[in-house]
């Protein structure tokens, strides 16, 4: 019998992403995610970190949590909802890369400083 996959690993896989790193080691799963993002965020300054996201590894896990916060304010209600099926499928039981449960939790974590409360 197969596993069924999750809700949330079923939408981050069905969009194509690239969010859940399966059998990719973790740095070059980081820099892939981290450019692609990158080169999708709308500001200039994140555009031009794109590239150095593959040279430098470390770099993209370090601007990963803030290049997500950084188009909070501009993403629709469905944008924010596919980025919460995300966050969710790298916490679920399934991912087995602790890295990226790791950075996963990082995020939530940067996310609760930022927010008001």
């Amino acid at each position: 019998a197969r596993k069924q996959r999750s809700a949330s690993q079923n939408a981050a896989r069905s969009e194509g992403c690239m969010w859940l790193p399966g059998d990719t080691l973790y740095l070059e799963w980081i820099s892939k995610l981290a450019h692609r993002l990158c080169l999708e965020n709308s500001n200039m300054h994140w555009k031009m970190c794109a590239d150095m996201c593959f040279v430098k590894p470390e770099f993209a896990e370090l601007i990963f949590p803030h290049l997500l916060f950084s188009v909070d304010d501009v993403r629709s209600q469905s944008e924010n909802q596919e980025l919460s099926a995300n966050l969710k499928a790298l916490l679920s039981s399934e991912n087995k890369c602790v890295q990226s449960v790791k950075l996963a939790l990082n995020v939530l974590d940067f996310f609760s400083e930022l927010s008001p409360g």
